[in-house]
């Protein structure tokens, strides 16, 4: 049994007195045991400084993250999220339409060499994650419907991902201006190949991450 944790604090903005001595922390607790689900528990707790007082606000909420194998009822859904023009826009990578969407995920879920997993977030389809060979590298993506954007959905399912996939070191490319999930990867301990990024036809620069041994 593994568990991996985090815990961010941040500073609200020095608005006022009140602001300075309020200071919100976060604890992200991430389960893997070996079965197809993964789960997350969150827990906030907020501190609130005044004078000699110390006042304390908790809160706890579950953050359900499911990783699982694809099934044929996920790939409209993945379908739509891929349509949408600001996740297509952010990721700089063009939509497909349906028939070579459809083709190129009978092609990659044929392949045993790919690892790709449904992410469910609280009972709903979210998004997909999975990684495959490429020359020598083995490469990782994901897709996060919009509508599931800001909940850190990414950062839980990339980390319970990497704790299945064991293949070290792990590559994911993301274009420059999607500060999201260059985020999320360095939350995850990967580390910009600063030799590495790549310039395409369309102007835009990639950026080469990788998770070390």
């Amino acid at each position: 049994m593994q568990f991996v944790t985090a815990l961010d604090s941040n500073f609200f903005p020095q608005r006022n007195n009140f602001h300075k001595n309020y200071m919100s922390y976060e604890i992200t607790l991430w389960h893997h045991d070996h079965r197809p689900g993964n789960r997350v528990q969150r827990f906030c707790f907020d501190v609130l400084t005044v004078g000699a007082f110390t006042f304390h606000f908790s809160m706890s909420h579950s953050l359900r993250v499911v990783l699982r194998e694809v099934v044929d009822a996920d790939l409209p859904i993945f379908f739509a999220h891929q349509c949408d023009a600001e996740s297509t826009r952010m990721a700089a990578f063009p939509a497909r339409d349906h028939d070579a969407f459809f083709a190129h995920w009978a092609k990659i879920r044929r392949d045993p060499a790919n690892i790709i997993k449904t992410i469910v977030f609280e009972g709903e389809v979210a998004g997909n994650i999975g990684s495959w060979p490429a020359g020598d590298k083995r490469l990782l993506a994901y897709w996060i419907g919009r509508e599931f954007w800001g909940r850190g959905i990414a950062t839980a399912a990339l980390a319970a991902f990497i704790l299945e996939v064991k293949h070290r070191p792990l590559h994911a490319f993301v274009v420059k201006h999607n500060i999201g999930s260059i985020r999320v990867l360095q939350k995850s301990g990967f580390i910009q190949q600063d030799s590495a990024s790549t310039k395409g036809e369309d102007g835009l620069e990639d950026l080469l991450f990788a998770l070390p041994q």
